[in-house]
């Protein structure tokens, strides 16, 4: 049986995580680096502060909810 995380990198015939801007399928799991994450700039050490921001921000969200 596949449990949420597995269920999240099954995407793609290549084995691409699925993801919306760095938000994967299972609960808490956050990717960031990827190419074009949320801007091209992601894949770069000075672009992924943007990133990290917006994904931060949906963590905090959710981890609010949660309580």
């Amino acid at each position: 049986m596949i449990g949420e995380y597995e269920r999240a990198f099954y995407g793609s015939a290549e084995g691409q995580l699925r993801h919306e801007g760095g938000v994967a399928g299972g609960p808490g799991l956050y990717a960031l680096g990827l190419p074009v994450l949320r801007r091209r700039k992601s894949t770069f050490i000075y672009g992924i502060e943007d990133d990290a921001r917006e994904v931060i921000d949906h963590l905090t969200q959710y981890l609010a909810v949660r309580r």
